[in-house]
């Protein structure tokens, strides 16, 4: 039989190898809880998008184009001279605030002046094709006058500030003839339906 001490060491040894075993195999796995996730954490991403506080583009506001005609068209130099010799054409014409000539310039209008070279009174031409709305409100306005017609157009004659207007509106076109001359309907007939029958044959 084996000594006491031999069965001691044997079991020893045993218990060693099976130590070193178990040692060896954790190593190999690992504990699960030591791994990482992929979990998000608090803060992470996955949170709602904070709303954009730039401001939303409002509707542009329709526009009107330019209206764009050579003045010499709407009255012509031989015409002008008929009507008054002393008038010639006001390069650097402007229409008085308040007037029809600036109401039609605001709608995107063609302005025209003839000065008289005696007097300094001039004469105005404008034409503009507005927005319905600016249209409509111009007729409505200009139809507290006298009903004129021309070459088939209605319009109508105003005295604003001391200038007579004569205002017609056909098609999409708001046209006027003024000048401080124009006390009455009557006076401004030497113009008007010159004007009017030029830019009907231009295609207004």
């Amino acid at each position: 039989m084996k000594s006491t001490a031999a069965r001691v060491g044997g079991a020893v040894a045993a218990i060693g190898l099976a130590l070193g075993l178990t040692v060896g195999l954790t190593g190999c796995f690992g504990s699960p809880t030591s791994q990482s996730t992929d979990a998000p954490t608090s803060g992470a991403s996955s949170a709602s998008p904070t709303p954009s506080t730039a401001p939303t583009p409002s509707p542009t506001s329709p526009t009107t184009p330019k209206f764009v005609e050579d003045c010499a068209t709407l009255f012509t130099s031989a015409q002008v001279y008929d009507y008054n010799p002393n008038y010639v054409a006001d390069p650097s014409f402007a229409p008085k605030s308040g007037s029809v000539s600036a109401a039609i310039a605001a709608n995107a209008g063609q302005t025209c002046g003839w000065v008289n070279e005696t007097s300094k009174s001039e004469i105005e031409i404008a034409v503009a094709t507005p927005l319905l709305s600016a249209l409509t409100a111009a007729k409505a306005a200009a139809s507290t006058g006298v009903p004129i017609s021309s070459a088939g157009e209605h319009g109508y004659f105003t005295v604003k500030n001391g200038v007579g207007s004569a205002q017609f509106f056909f098609g999409s076109l708001w046209l006027s003839v003024s000048s401080a001359d124009f006390t009455t309907a009557t006076d401004a007939q030497g113009v008007y339906p010159t004007v009017i029958q030029n830019q009907l044959n231009a295609g207004g």
